[in-house]
């Protein structure tokens, strides 16, 4: 499973070597990404002290000389419980990557929460996490948060909450010239088996110190199986090869081919993944023809 954690020069990622550090006499610190300014300077992301039953996650920003300052991520967990984590907390639909992002799951896999996070730098330099929260056993549910340091602290300049029903939200950190992106998909798994998947795809852009959410006019890059007459065949082939699990089922005009069929679709942030990803697809399902496309609007 790819995923897209892009990161500027100047931040990196630091992960405690000898299992999860301890913020103060009761949290735990899962990862700690360190940010350009002030020396020590980091986000950290925390399972905060328990209190009846519910130990909140956190994200806070540590600076030398002053107290961490924190913002709460909506579900807490029901314990400090961690392990790592084997839900897919970026959601289907979001962009495939050469890096796979790392989560842990806590509180136990049934009732525990998976939480994610991939540092970045904004436009202007401003250093940002983006991180996932999902909860659930048999239906999964999922919400993001994109939260960026500034002189007071950690700001939540967004939060995606995935809809009712056969929703799934995907957030994706795109690299850009001017700075990075975030690229959110909205997935419509539709009951019908004989229905194709919609997507939607937007992007949240760093102004001035202003979020703007925008609808994406970019041509995503796309690796595409297959073409199949119907929906149900295209869903068929996917059950069939575990590996095309990040595939959807999108009419063949999404991503130009002639109307009247369906093809196996994943999106990505580059050309170079896409075609990573149709070769990785011949080892696991190599009854289907892949190529390289992209993302066209629905009609």
């Amino acid at each position: 499973m790819y995923r897209t954690r892009l990161i500027a020069a100047f931040l990196c990622c630091v992960w405690s070597a000898s299992g999860f550090a301890k913020a103060d006499s009761e949290a735990v610190v899962l990862a700690s990404f360190q940010i350009g300014g002030p020396p020590d300077s980091a986000f950290e992301l925390v399972v905060a002290p328990c209190q009846a039953g519910a130990c909140p996650l956190e994200v806070r920003l540590r600076r030398a000389g002053k107290p961490p300052r924190a913002v709460r991520l909506d579900w807490p967990a029901p314990s400090q419980t961690i392990e790592p984590g084997d839900q897919n907390v970026a959601g289907a639909g979001a962009l495939l990557s050469s890096e796979k992002l790392r989560s842990w799951t806590v509180g136990g896999n049934e009732k525990g929460i998976t939480v994610g996070a991939e540092p970045t730098s904004l436009a202007d330099n401003s250093p940002a996490l983006l991180v996932h929260q999902a909860a659930g056993f048999e239906h999964v549910k999922r919400r993001h948060y994109l939260i960026v340091a500034d002189a007071n602290g950690p700001q939540r300049v967004w939060r995606g909450v995935e809809r009712q029903g056969p929703h799934i939200l995907g957030a994706t950190v795109v690299d850009r010239p001017s700075g990075a992106e975030v690229l959110v998909t909205d997935v419509f798994v539709d009951p019908s088996p004989t229905r194709p998947e919609t997507v939607t795809v937007r992007r949240l852009q760093w102004t001035r110190g202003t979020l703007r959410d925008l609808p994406s006019r970019v041509r995503l890059p796309v690796a595409v199986l297959g073409l199949f007459q119907s929906a149900a065949a295209a869903r068929a082939a996917r059950a069939g090869a575990a590996c095309l699990a990040a595939y959807l089922v999108l009419p063949a005009t999404r991503v130009g081919q002639a109307a009247g069929g369906f093809v196996l679709a994943a999106l990505a942030a580059k050309v170079d993944t896409a075609r990573r990803a149709v070769e990785d697809a011949r080892g696991c399902a190599p009854s289907l023809q892949g190529h390289v496309s992209s993302l066209r609007r629905a009609a």
